[in-house]
């Protein structure tokens, strides 16, 4: 959980000293499976026990190897970091 909350806060420090700490951060969007995803968007994937997973968007972190993660929140309330190649939009679970 530490490194979760770093890098928002990270994101939420540079966003001050850029001056626009007067609004809503702009969070990126990313194409995945040929639509574009922002914050906010519910995504969905199998899980490792192959289950079907869902989650609300928090934000987009891309590691040094190029691979964007989504941060997400699932319903029951943990967080989990998902690669966007394993994901496809979704509709609230």
């Amino acid at each position: 959980m530490g490194r979760y909350l770093d890098i928002i806060r990270q994101i939420e420090e540079a966003h001050k000293q850029t001056g626009q700490d007067k609004g809503p951060v702009q969070w990126q969007s990313y194409p995945v499976g040929g639509l574009s995803l922002v914050p906010g968007n519910w995504i969905a994937w199998q899980g490792a026990d192959g289950t079907e997973r869902s989650g609300v968007v928090d934000f987009f972190h891309t590691d040094a190897d190029g691979i964007v993660w989504a941060f997400c929140t699932p319903p029951e309330g943990r967080w989990c970091a998902v690669n966007t190649k394993h994901c496809t939009k979704s509709e609230p679970a």
